[in-house]
C-alpha cells in the first residue's frame, strides 16, 4: 500500500514525461508547473487513501483517477498495476456507450455490463462509477471466495454496491443460469481464467449475449505468460463478425465491437 505519495506522484509524472523519477525533484526546482502537478497528485494520494482506511466513502472522480496511478489504494493485496492502465477506457466506454449525446439528460436504455474476473475489484470499481452516474447494472461473476472479500469490502466502503449484482460461481454456471436472464448486455469484460480452453469457452458462452454495437474487453492479450486471451481474440477476429483494437499497454487490452 502507498505510504510514501510524494514518491509516488513523482513516479507518475516521470512516466508522463519521459524522465527517470530521480529527476523530477529538480525539475520541480526549475519548473513550477512540474510541481503543481507533483503537488497535487501527492494529494489527491493522500486524501483518497486517508478516507478508504478510515472506512468512509469517499469514491468521487479522484478517487478513480486515484485507481489508475495505484490501486493499493483500494487493494490490500497491493497495486495491480496489470489492469489500472485500461480503468479510465473502461469507465468511458461503460458511461457512454448508451448516451451518445451528452446533452441529453439520461441515456437512451439502462446498460448492462457483465465482467468476468473480480480479484479485488479494481476494474469492478471503474466499471461501477459509469453505472453510478447513468443508473446502469454491474453483473460479476468470480468463484475465488477468498479472493473476492476486498473487492467486496471496498465497493460496499465506497459506496457502490447499490449498482453490483455479484455471483460467487463459476463463469459455466453463471453462463448457464444467470445470463439468459440479462437479455442482450451492452458491455462484456473478460479477465478470468486464462487457460485457452476457458477463454474461448467464456467467448462462446457470453459473447453471443452482446448486443449488436456492444463492446467485448479481453484483457492480457498483449501478455506473453497468458497466449489464451490473445488466440481467443485472433479466432473472433477470423469470423469477420467484430471491429477490434488492441491497446498494448498494461499487459494487453483487446476492445470487439459487434457488427451489425
Amino acid at each position: 500500500m502507498i505510504t510514501d505519495y510524494a514518491q509516488a506522484a513523482r513516479e507518475h509524472v516521470a512516466v508522463r514525461i519521459g524522465k527517470h523519477p530521480d529527476e523530477i525533484s529538480g525539475l520541480m526546482e526549475s519548473d513550477g508547473a512540474i510541481k503543481a502537478e507533483v503537488e497535487s497528485i501527492r494529494e489527491m494520494l493522500a486524501r483518497v487513501h486517508f478516507q478508504a482506511s478510515k472506512g468512509t466513502t469517499g469514491w468521487d472522480d479522484a478517487a478513480l483517477v486515484a485507481l489508475t496511478r495505484d490501486t493499493s489504494v483500494w487493494t490490500p493485496a497491493g497495486d495491480w498495476y496489470d489492469v489500472r492502465g485500461h480503468l479510465l477506457l473502461l469507465y468511458n466506454c461503460a458511461k457512454w456507450i448508451n448516451w451518445p449525446n451528452p446533452s441529453s439528460p439520461l441515456p437512451s436504455k439502462k446498460t448492462i455490463c457483465v465482467e468476468i474476473g473480480v480479484r479485488e475489484g479494481v476494474s469492478s470499481l471503474a466499471l461501477l462509477h459509469a453505472m453510478q452516474e447513468t443508473g446502469g447494472q454491474l453483473v460479476s461473476v468470480d468463484c475465488d471466495e477468498d479472493g473476492t472479500k476486498a473487492a467486496i469490502d471496498g465497493i460496499e466502503r465506497a459506496g457502490l454496491s447499490k449498482w453490483w449484482d455479484f455471483h460467487c460461481i463459476t463463469s459455466d454456471q453463471f453462463a448457464s443460469d444467470v445470463l439468459p436472464g440479462l437479455g442482450k448486455i451492452d458491455m462484456l469484460w473478460i479477465d478470468g481464467c486464462h487457460r485457452i480452453d476457458q477463454v474461448r469457452k467464456d467467448a462462446e458462452n457470453y459473447v453471443p449475449s452482446v448486443r449488436v454495437g456492444g463492446l467485448v474487453f479481453f484483457h492480457d492479450t498483449a501478455n506473453a505468460d497468458a497466449s489464451g486471451p490473445n488466440t481467443v481474440v485472433a479466432e473472433l477476429i477470423e469470423t469477420g463478425k467484430y471491429y477490434a483494437f488492441t491497446f498494448p499497454w498494461s499487459c494487453g487490452c483487446s476492445v470487439l465491437e459487434v457488427r451489425g
